[in-house]
């Protein structure tokens, strides 16, 4: 068993909180350049990786309390997390000088969502202590959720 090394921690929360805050950045860029009937949509799901970004934010200091109740699971890719944020940037550009809209911006939304799980981000710690594991599991199924609203409203899109 691996025991963490804080700073590696501080790396990967920081990458993780990053991420997040990039795709709810995107989140609101669209709420913003989309049709007014898609605002709550887009504006619900900002918010959601607002607070995904405080709960990493929670969880750090929870690590730091005690160092020794979590060990490293899978591991964490930092090239990967990276270059999503920068994909997540690009985008968030590109809707706000309006050269992505309509169906796109959601093509773009569930391919974000599909990255931060299929990259397993939210398993590269361990631990036991409930209210770290209660953290990360509301993230998880926040963020499934988040591409199963996006995959149903992609079915609405002409």
């Amino acid at each position: 068993m691996l025991t963490i090394d804080l700073k590696n921690m501080e790396n990967i929360f920081g990458k993780m909180k990053e991420a997040e805050l990039a795709i709810g950045s995107y989140y609101k860029a669209c709420s913003e350049k989309d049709s007014p009937e898609n605002m709550d949509f887009w504006s619900a799901l900002s918010g959601a990786e607002s607070r995904h970004a405080g709960y990493l934010v929670k969880i750090l200091l929870l690590i730091n309390k005690s160092p020794n109740h979590y060990i490293y699971g899978l591991d964490f890719d930092p090239v990967n997390i990276s270059e999503l944020i920068s994909q997540v940037r690009a985008s968030t550009a590109r809707v706000k000088s309006l050269k992505m809209a309509g169906k796109d911006l959601l093509l773009a939304a569930r391919d974000m969502e599909d990255r931060l799980l299929e990259n397993k981000y939210f398993d590269s710690v361990k631990s036991e202590e409930k209210e770290f594991v209660d953290f990360l599991n509301t993230m998880k199924e926040e963020t499934v959720q988040h591409r199963e609203m996006i995959i149903k409203k992609l079915g609405t899109e002409k």
